[in-house]
C-alpha cells in the first residue's frame, strides 16, 4: 500500500517552472562522507539533484536520521502542511526508486494525516524549514527494499 501511495504521490506531480536564478558563480558541491547506515551524499548548491551513493553496511532495521544542514525557518510538527523536495534510492544499489527535484514542483502534504508513509513522515517531522535531512527507511514498500532518501523541507505552511 505504501509502495502504491508513493507512485501515485510521485505520479501527481506536475513539472514546474522552478528553477535557480541569478549570476552567481557556481560552487562545489557539498559532500557528507558515509557512516554507519548512511551513503555518501553531494549536493550541488545550485539546486541540482542528490547524488547518494550506498553504504557499504547492511541495512538498518528502523529508520535512521541525520540533518546534512539545519534550516532556519519554521519547525514542522504532526498537523502542519509542508512543502518537501526528495530523491529516495535504493539501499544497496543506489538506484533512484521516487523522486521530486527541481524543476518539478515540490510534494505537499500535512505530517500526520495518514496520506502519507508514517516512518518518512516522522522523519520529516522536527526539521526546520530550509533544512535537508537524509531518511533511511527500511522496508519503504511492504517486504520491500530499504530506500535511502534525502529531503528538502521547503515550506511550512
Amino acid at each position: 500500500m505504501r509502495f502504491l501511495l508513493l507512485i501515485a504521490a510521485a505520479g501527481c506531480l506536475l513539472l514546474g517552472g522552478c528553477g535557480s536564478g541569478g549570476d552567481e558563480a557556481p560552487s562545489e558541491p557539498e559532500t557528507w562522507a558515509q557512516n554507519a547506515s548512511f551513503g555518501a551524499i553531494s549536493v550541488d548548491p545550485g539546486g541540482d539533484q542528490p547524488k547518494i551513493e550506498p553504504p557499504n553496511s547492511p541495512p538498518p532495521e528502523q529508520l535512521q536520521s541525520r540533518d546534512l544542514k539545519v534550516g532556519s525557518g519554521t519547525v514542522a510538527r504532526r498537523g502542519d502542511e509542508v512543502f518537501v523536495y526528495y530523491v529516495g534510492v535504493e539501499y544497496r544499489s543506489g538506484q533512484v526508486m521516487a523522486r521530486t527535484w527541481l524543476p518539478r514542483k515540490p510534494l505537499i502534504f500535512r505530517l500526520g494525516s495518514g496520506g502519507w508513509d508514517e516512518t518518512w513522515e516522522e522523519g520529516i517531522e522536527g526539521m526546520r524549514a530550509g533544512g535537508l535531512r537524509e531518511l533511511v527507511v527500511p522496508e519503504a514498500f511492504p517486504n520491500g527494499p530499504t530506500l535511502d532518501f534525502v529531503v528538502k523541507l521547503v515550506r511550512v505552511g
